[in-house]
């Protein structure tokens, strides 16, 4: 079971490119976010065999991260800076009972998809963003979706 103070998001990539603060004293709170990576495959037929030979992963595949949050300092910013901006990097880590990083989500190449705001008279202000990157194919380091975690003490990522 998770706690509160197990999940931690870094996105201090990210401050630049949001019409929202989102890293430090002053950020957002933060009340959810995932990761979508839908992966389509396409089954690979031979002759003779009624059944797939293999099932190739196609490329290039989309992967997504929402984050809705609770607005405390909203930013200017020109909508075309925003639009043709990047992301280098965010990241999600999971703890352990410990409190040490036990697993590492991490997205690379991001590009801000939406934000969407919210506001209604006596109840807070909040934030959806979407943010997407696109993986090329396997050999793809520099964007995408990783992942890292530990084994037992051996620690995998840095």
């Amino acid at each position: 079971a998770l706690r509160p103070g197990d999940v931690t998001l870094d996105l201090e990539d990210i401050d630049g490119v949001s019409l929202v603060k989102l890293d430090g004293a002053n950020g957002a709170h933060i009340q959810s976010a995932s990761i979508s990576l839908p992966l389509s495959r396409t089954p690979i037929d031979r002759l003779g065999s009624k059944f797939p030979f293999a099932r190739e992963v196609d490329f290039p595949v989309n992967a997504t991260m929402n984050i809705s949050a609770i607005v405390a300092e909203a930013q200017s910013a020109n909508l075309a800076d925003l639009l043709n901006s990047g992301v280098e990097r965010a990241s999600i880590l999971v703890n352990d009972t410990s409190g040490t990083p036990a697993i590492k989500y991490e997205m690379l190449g991001l590009k801000v998809d939406s934000q969407s705001f919210s506001s209604s008279i006596g109840s807070n202000k909040t934030v959806d963003i979407t943010f997407s990157t696109q993986i090329g194919g396997p050999n793809d380091t520099d964007n995408g979706v990783f992942m890292s975690g530990i084994n037992g003490s051996h620690k995998v990522f840095s």
